[in-house]
């Protein structure tokens, strides 16, 4: 009857998460895009959704008179936000009108949801204290085998702010991001990404790959299982591993790829998001792709956070964003190419780009030709970087592309100008462009021309925003980067471990 009842309920909580993160994304939305400052209301629903979120993990050894409280906590939030966003619809610009009352009419339904998930938890609970005499409480043997479960106060604002922010670089090797706790340390636009959180754990046993009949054990098999109507994956590596890749290799929504603790390399082929959202790729090596880019995000995939990946040896370049794709952060990797390095927006015509959100994280690009990035239409944050030895330009865009640049070192050496300016090119260079520095640093002769043309100063696109101050990460001093950085980026094992654990 326990396993019955269990499993029964363990079915509906991925719909009223998934359906409380819908909502979540909603009101962050119109927060940042519509001028309504509804923090308060975002983190309300945040909070209840990581409750769910923790009573999933829990649910073998939850009682039953538990999760009704949860519910009915869940569904007081979504009500006051509810309230909230109404008052405040006749507020919002126009464009924004749609997503307001999308958000209404989803937190109606859920509502509803949550009121009859309590109601059918507390008739299950009677039930079952009348069959055995007590409420449900699982046995230890069906307890989780995670050695540490995720907890809402492990969310709560000290803690977030105690790994992103003080943290940023070496937050996924200690204590604080310590398994599961990696989301904790994400920044950036990429920030709340949970990955596979609330996922099935996978473990990579072997280095096999057939593409077209996926072996278990394998890296292609597990990234399988990922997709949100399974409720996402969380990958791991038993060992170290050199797998290549016999095709390309499609990440699906809610998935984290974690290779920490071992040396895990990816050749032969691309990682692909395609459409895809809540996706972590961690810690891993991935080169030798051939003809495409090493990670490939595009078609409006979102909140994908790229951390800790040393990358390099493909044609097309290295980790690219494109078509539609926003809310992407690409963090303290290791980025080297020979020619082309990292592409934000693909086309002058993909005017969808127009809202893509990246944030380029203290990352080392090194000895490769030109976009580092290159930014098209959207908005690319530029923030605490090393660049060495770029050869025809580490900075450029193209379209109504913004590049805030940002505490930033630039070590010039094959070629001094760091953005793509050349004497005689005036008027016929691209005047939509906006590209900004502020608080780099400048050695061995580098120079920097910013492209602050007068109907792009003025415009209020050009600050960086970001939805709270904890999705803005901490700064290196940037004269201090050119020792600092390159002892803690990329994917790091073995003795670089202990760099980067304290």
């Amino acid at each position: 009857m326990r396993a019955q009842v269990a499993a029964a309920m363990n079915s509906r909580f991925p719909h009223t998460m998934r359906a409380l993160g819908n909502v979540t994304d909603s009101l962050q939305l119109v927060a940042s895009e519509g001028g309504v400052i509804a923090d308060v209301c975002t983190r309300q629903i945040q909070s209840a959704n990581e409750a769910l979120i923790w009573v999933r993990n829990q649910l073998a050894c939850t009682p039953l008179q538990e999760l009704a409280d949860f519910f009915r906590s869940a569904a007081k939030a979504v009500s006051s936000c509810n309230a909230f966003l109404a008052m405040r619809a006749d507020t919002l610009p126009v464009s924004m009108v749609h997503t307001s009352e999308w958000a209404l009419m989803t937190m109606k339904e859920m509502l509803t949801q949550l009121s009859l998930d309590a109601e059918a938890v507390e008739v299950l609970d009677r039930d079952v204290s009348e069959t055995s005499g007590a409420p449900l409480v699982a046995s230890s043997e069906s307890s989780s085998t995670e050695s540490k479960v995720v907890t809402p106060s492990d969310f709560n604002d000290e803690a977030i702010q105690g790994c992103a922010t003080i943290h940023p670089t070496n937050c996924q090797f200690s204590v604080c991001g310590k398994g599961r706790r990696l989301p904790l340390c994400a920044f950036g636009y990429a920030a709340g990404v949970t990955g596979g959180l609330m996922g099935k754990s996978y473990v990579v046993t072997n280095n096999e790959d057939d593409h077209k009949k996926p072996s278990p054990g394998s890296l292609r098999y597990g990234v399988n299982q990922g997709g949100q109507a399974n409720g996402g994956v969380w990958i791991t590596f038993a060992r170290s591993f050199e797998i290549r890749l016999t095709d390309l290799l499609w990440i699906k929504s809610g998935t984290t790829v974690d290779g920490r603790g071992f040396n895990v390399t990816i050749t032969g082929r691309s990682m692909v998001l395609c459409g895809v959202s809540n996706v972590i790729l961690h810690n891993f090596q991935i080169s030798g792709v051939g003809e495409s880019d090493t990670v490939h995000i595009f078609a409006g995939s979102s909140r994908v956070w790229v951390d800790h990946l040393t990358s390099k040896d493909a044609k097309l370049g290295l980790v690219s964003v494109l078509q539609g794709s926003t809310d992407v952060t690409i963090s303290n990797s290791h980025l080297s190419n020979y020619n082309f390095n990292m592409l934000l927006g693909a086309s002058d015509f993909d005017k969808q780009d127009a809202d893509m959100r990246v944030s380029v994280y203290r990352n080392w690009f090194k000895d490769s030709m030109q976009r580092m990035p290159h930014c098209r239409w959207g908005r690319c944050h530029v923030l605490n970087n090393l660049y060495s030895n770029w050869g025809y330009y580490a900075l450029g865009a193209r379209v109504g592309g913004k590049i805030y640049s940002e505490s930033n070192a630039f070590v010039a050496r094959r070629r001094v100008e760091v953005t793509p300016w050349f004497n005689g090119i005036g008027a016929n260079y691209d005047n939509s462009i906006f590209i900004k520095s502020s608080k780099d640093v400048f050695l061995n002769g580098t120079t920097f021309h910013q492209f602050l043309h007068p109907h792009t100063i003025g415009s209020h696109e050009q600050n960086v925003v970001y939805k709270n101050n904890k999705m803005y990460p901490a700064v290196i001093p940037p004269e201090t980067l050119n020792k600092v950085l390159p002892n803690c980026v990329g994917a790091v094992f073995g003795y670089r471990l202990s760099q980067c654990s304290t």
